[in-house]
């Protein structure tokens, strides 16, 4: 039976702003250096979340000028504010990132994945030890809409889950996620603390704080140039 154990990386991560439309390419970038970290670094399965903390390859995760500088080597593939499915792959395999790394909307009216992502997943699932990603689609209030990377590491009989979303959005018990894992995993154990409520809670509290300094900001800006003029 496999057992599944989660980790959120969400408060770690360089965060992606407020009005930051790039929700796609913080994905493809969280999941690839989590996968790099993980299959290029000496992890103790013993000690695993201090090992990770440790790695050299953490900084790629929390550092801002790494995320900004992939941003832009995405961008020459392909420069987008709504990327598809399609254009994540595109991006993916023209920076020669991790085959490891699948998309899916996650979305029951459709399959969530297709014949060769499907079939590449089960020869994964076969395995004692493998790591891959899945970025999952989840739409808020049918207007926003956002990518997050979720890591998975196996090591014998257990599954270590990794959330990795930039934006704060996801955390384990969001429907979307839930769904891709018992899709993965029909027969499992989950010790996954529920963190969604709780999770959702600081998403909005604090997205909405940002967004009101932001517009006083601007405010401030545009009557402090107006005073400006008024004054000439």
């Amino acid at each position: 039976m496999i057992n599944i154990y989660c980790y959120n990386w969400n408060l770690n991560l360089s965060p992606q702003g407020i009005i930051d439309s790039n929700c796609g390419y913080h994905a493809i970038k969280n999941g690839n250096a989590m996968l790099n970290l993980l299959n290029s670094s000496n992890i103790d399965y013993n000690n695993y979340l201090n090992s990770i903390k440790k790695s050299n390859k953490f900084y790629y995760l929390t550092s801002k000028k790494y995320t900004n500088n992939e941003i832009k080597n995405y961008n020459k593939v392909i420069k987008s504010n709504s990327l598809s499915k399609d254009e994540l792959y595109k991006i993916i395999r023209g920076s020669n990132l991790n085959e490891n790394i699948f998309i899916s909307y996650c979305d029951n009216s459709i399959p969530f994945f297709n014949l060769y992502e499907k079939n590449k997943i089960n020869e994964l699932l076969k395995k004692d030890s493998y790591t891959f990603c899945v970025i999952i689609f989840k739409k808020e209030f049918t207007i926003a809409k956002h990518w997050i990377p979720i890591v998975f590491d196996k090591n014998k009989n257990k599954v270590h889950l990794h959330i990795l979303d930039s934006y704060d959005m996801v955390w384990w018990g969001e429907q979307n996620l839930t769904n891709l894992v018992d899709n993965l995993y029909p027969k499992k154990n989950v010790f996954c603390v529920n963190d969604y409520k709780q999770g959702g809670s600081y998403y909005y509290i604090t997205k909405v704080l940002y967004f009101i300094i932001l517009v006083l900001a601007v405010y401030l800006f545009i009557f402090g140039m107006f005073e400006v003029k008024k004054l000439k």
